[in-house]
């Protein structure tokens, strides 16, 4: 999980963190529900808007549609040896089914791509969310991020000592190798971790950080995705 730096995100970085993750939970919401081809594509265009906002990549976007062809094809699959005939597929269902996966895929990515994933456990706190809940799941977040840059400088040592000249059963060697180093490296951090937290005074009492102020004109943005939404809902069938 890379870092993200709002500067030079265009639109989105005038929105305040939190109301961007909560704008990014209503549209993962909104994802969920439609029950109508035109209300899903009104829904998709909301979330196109948000996902230009955020200036995610096209990778990003082609990415996504990978797991839900993977998910569709798996569910046609297992339809099929179950004994489903051909005259009882309906094509509605499955591209309803498909369009809301990827709708919540590309809300979660902008998000994502938007805000930094502290903000969003602030703005879970601010809904006066468990701590534990937020603690931990920052925790996690966290050594996923240290996780992914330690293999990723284990594996620019492999390829500069030539490990991509190896034959394929050595380079997955060099793999398991990694992987290893990767797992005691991480338990190692969390043993420093745990007894720097000691060290600093903690005795397991977690507490809520001071997060940014939020204005009440700073959700006028909720207010107008919400109420587009609700518009939509209402307006088509």
């Amino acid at each position: 999980m890379r870092f993200v730096d709002p500067a030079g995100r265009g639109l989105i970085s005038s929105i305040h963190p939190y109301v961007r993750v909560y704008c990014g939970g209503v549209l993962l919401l909104a994802a969920a529900l439609p029950d109508s081809p035109r209300r899903l594509v009104a829904t998709g265009v909301i979330v196109a808007l948000f996902a230009a906002a955020s200036r995610i990549g096209w990778r990003v976007i082609v990415w996504g549609a990978i797991p839900v062809v993977s998910l569709v094809g798996g569910v046609g699959i297992l339809s099929v040896i179950s004994g489903m005939r051909m005259e009882e597929f309906r094509l509605q269902p499955v591209v309803m089914f498909a369009g809301k996966c990827y709708l919540a895929y590309l809300a979660s990515a902008s998000l994502a791509a938007s805000t930094h994933y502290a903000d969003a456990l602030q703005a879970f706190d601010l809904l006066r969310v468990p701590t534990l809940f937020t603690s931990i799941a920052g925790s996690i977040c966290r050594w996923f991020h240290l996780v992914f840059r330690e293999a990723s400088a284990a594996n620019t040592a492999r390829v500069l000592r030539g490990g991509d000249r190896k034959n394929r059963l050595a380079q997955a060697g060099d793999l398991a190798r990694i992987s290893a180093s990767v797992m005691t490296w991480s338990f190692a951090r969390a043993e420093r971790v745990a007894a720097a937290m000691e060290c600093r005074g903690f005795r397991g009492i977690l507490v809520r950080l001071p997060g940014r102020p939020l204005r009440a004109r700073d959700l006028i943005w909720l207010v107008a995705i919400f109420a587009l939404l609700v518009g939509i809902w209402v307006v088509l069938q």
